[in-house]
């Protein structure tokens, strides 16, 4: 079996400081970058199309996966500046919400729109 590697640079005019995180089958990639208001946002880029993610409310995010389909999962602040984990299809983000603490984060998604992080529990402690 022959592997081929080929380097690509992800570039926007928009963005800076451009840290991916995952990379789906197609080459579409996730990951976060710093925006004109200086602010880490989610981003996806594929082929040569770079597009910010909205946030929760919050000022930043970050994807942390992607699957065939083009979903992210990620971590968002929501306005009051938590962290929450999200799901960003079709367009649109939804919170993940908790187990009842203040904090989560969706680490892994697969291609039926399942994702997996952890999530503070009431008492803060986390959990998986």
């Amino acid at each position: 079996m022959m592997l081929r590697f080929r380097a690509q640079i992800i570039d926007s005019p928009d963005a800076t400081d451009i840290r991916p995180k995952a990379l789906n089958e197609h080459g579409a990639v996730t990951g976060a970058a710093t925006d004109e208001n200086r602010r880490g946002r989610a981003f996806v880029w594929s082929g040569n199309s770079f597009t910010f993610l909205p946030t929760l409310g919050g000022l930043t995010a970050i994807g942390f996966a992607i699957n065939r389909y083009g979903m992210v999962a990620g971590s968002s602040q929501i306005q009051d500046g938590q962290e929450r984990a999200f799901l960003y299809a079709a367009g649109r983000i939804r919170n993940l919400g908790t187990l009842g603490g203040n904090i989560s984060i969706a680490v892994a998604l697969n291609d039926r729109g399942v994702a997996a992080g952890g999530s503070a529990i009431a008492n803060n402690s986390f959990r998986a």
